[in-house]
C-alpha cells in the first residue's frame, strides 16, 4: 500500500539505506543485540535512526506492548517493552511490521529508543 504521507507531503523525504557498520544495543549491561545488517533511515526533521533485523535481536528479551502509533510515511509501528533481570524497559523498541510500500525494507527489523538503550556504533576505523 502506498503511503498517504508521502501523497499529501512529496516534498518529505525518508532515506533508508544499509548502516555499513556493526551495531550493538546493551540495555542494563545486558547485549540486546547486536548486527552488521542494520539499516540507518534518515528522515527529515529527524535524528537518524538505526533498524536491526529481528534475527540479530534476542527476543527472549522481548515482551509486546499494548502501544501502537502511527506514521503516515511509515505505516503502524508496535512496541515491545524489555524485561531483564531486575527491571523492565517499557516501550523499548518499535517495528513496522507491515510498512508501506515505501519503506518496505523496514519489514523485519525494529529500532530501539536510544534514551533507553545504549546503542553502539562502529567507526569505519574500529571496524578495521
Amino acid at each position: 500500500m502506498q503511503a498517504p504521507g508521502f501523497i499529501k507531503h512529496p516534498q518529505h523525504t525518508v532515506v533508508i539505506t544499509p548502516a555499513g557498520r556493526p551495531i550493538t544495543v546493551h540495555a542494563a549491561d545486558v547485549e540486546i543485540a547486536t548486527s552488521s545488517n542494520a539499516l540507518v533511515l534518515k528522515e527529515n526533521g529527524y535524528e537518524p535512526v538505526y533498524y536491526l533485523p529481528m534475527q540479530d535481536i534476542n527476543c527472549d528479551l522481548m515482551r509486546a506492548s499494548e502501544t501502537e502509533t502511527y506514521c503516515p510515511f511509515k505505516g503502524t509501528a508496535s512496541y515491545w517493552h524489555l524485561v531483564l533481570k531486575n527491571t523492565t524497559i517499557v516501550d523499548a523498541l518499535w517495528a513496522y511490521q507491515d510498512p508501506f510500500d515505501e519503506c518496505l525494507s523496514l519489514k523485519n527489523t525494529a529500532a530501539f529508543y536510544t534514551t533507553k538503550v545504549s546503542l553502539t556504533i562502529k567507526t569505519l576505523k574500529d571496524s578495521s
